[in-house]
């Protein structure tokens, strides 16, 4: 998994996501909101 997550942030990915977190939300943009903040508060 962290060779085919290396290959794709080389390859300029925004986001990689591992798990099914992503299944839980129908709206992407709700999504991007719950990981930006994840991401804010795991950098803090």
């Amino acid at each position: 998994m962290g060779a085919t997550a290396h290959l794709a942030a080389e390859a300029g990915a925004d986001w990689i996501i591992t798990g099914n977190l992503a299944e839980e939300f129908d709206d992407a943009d709700e999504l991007q909101r719950v990981l930006s903040e994840f991401i804010t508060q795991m950098n803090s």
